[in-house]
């Protein structure tokens, strides 16, 4: 089982140029990052340092806003993961499956290509870690240990804006 730890390591950018960061985004915007888990905090640190001293050699200089912003935005955005074996890939794609007897959870395929459909599963998780990668990617709700079509679509929507393609169903025969 994957450990919580490994989850939040994979989600948080460790390398990130803190100078393009610094370019990009406003101090009131890297704080939002911040508050988001979208960069850590020696990241935050690192670029409101380089924009105070940036300040100070050129007071009338604008603060945020760089030729970066869309590179780092979709930086950001990534939502990485790793495997079993350690190595991290972007989470491109997510399948819920449910059993067909009795509607319980059976697991959640990750994939690093946007479908979910006749391709390889590069990772398969249960239940917990798939609750811990949600929260971690600040998606609301958690998934449910049954079968609520009601409640997983909630989750498409937010899914969709991070640019993850979603599926939910109940197909897993396991008789």
């Amino acid at each position: 089982m994957i450990k919580l730890k490994h989850i939040l390591e994979a989600t948080m950018s460790t390398d990130l140029d803190t100078y393009k960061i610094a370019d990009s985004f406003t101090p009131s915007e890297l704080k939002q990052l911040k508050a988001d888990g979208k960069i850590s905090a020696e990241v935050y640190n690192g670029a409101i340092e380089l924009q105070r001293s940036w300040k100070q050699s050129h007071p009338t200089m604008r603060i945020g806003g760089g030729a970066y912003k869309n590179q780092m935005m979709k930086q950001l955005n990534e939502v990485m993961y790793k495997d079993r074996s350690g190595k991290s890939f972007n989470i491109k794609g997510i399948s819920i499956i449910y059993t067909e007897q009795g509607g319980r959870f059976y697991g959640t395929s990750l994939y690093d290509v946007p479908k979910t459909s006749n391709v390889s599963k590069k990772s398969k998780i249960g239940l917990d870690d798939t609750n811990a990668l949600f929260k971690s990617m600040g998606i609301k709700g958690e998934v449910s240990r049954f079968y609520e079509p009601d409640e997983l679509e909630k989750f498409a929507k937010q899914l969709k804006a991070k640019g993850i393609v979603y599926d939910y169903a109940d197909i897993m025969d396991v008789s």
